[in-house]
């Protein structure tokens, strides 16, 4: 008799013992799961994010050219350094930057700064630019300037296209309808 309950006592043990790790198996299962889809989805908020901020370069750039004649000179290598003063320092162009949110948009010793969600710098592109590539999307984009990001891979991949493929660039199509529109001004006269 007492090796019987000695025999129920171990099968219910092992019994335990099994459901036990059943449960954390489950468990993991859920957490990678979940971990998963909240990154699948701080990755798309990201990218919207990008798309916003390169939708509200876009409009500054074009505000920025209706008020000065001509769109803000770039260099050669896309840095924004010395276009994105140009661009603050006209209140048309400047109106449509303030929806940025000031990780995207900062100064650093006095010179502003613009960076993608990954934190990467903004590309900015003119006709002038050296690269074939670039300066044919500018002609196909009417000889508007275009603004890259470098996605979530942090490379531009200049030479890879397998790097490219994750870049956002202003002459795409890019879903901004989250994009928050400047307010409507009104000229006198």
């Amino acid at each position: 008799m007492r090796r019987a309950i000695q025999q129920r006592h171990r099968r219910r043990g092992v019994a335990v013992v099994v459901e036990l790790l059943l449960v954390v198996g489950l468990l993991a299962l859920v957490l990678s799961v979940a971990a998963g889809w909240y990154q699948y989805v701080l990755d798309q908020a990201k990218t919207r994010q990008a798309a916003v901020m390169l939708a509200a370069l876009d409009r500054s750039v074009r505000a920025y050219a209706e008020v000065c004649g001509v769109f803000p000179p770039g260099r050669l290598d896309g840095d924004m350094q010395r276009m994105l003063p140009m661009l603050l320092s006209v209140p048309a162009a400047k109106s449509h930057l303030q929806p940025l949110v000031p990780a995207l948009l900062f100064s650093v010793d006095g010179r502003p700064q613009c960076r993608d969600p990954w934190g990467s710098p903004v590309r900015y592109f003119t006709a002038e630019i050296e690269d074939q590539t670039f300066r044919r999307r500018v002609q196909l984009n009417r000889g508007v300037p275009i603004f890259e990001c470098a996605g979530p891979d942090r490379r531009f991949g200049d030479d890879d296209p397998a790097e490219q493929a994750d870049n956002l660039r202003s002459d795409e199509p890019l879903d901004v309808r989250s994009a928050p529109e400047p307010p409507a001004t009104s000229r006198p006269g």
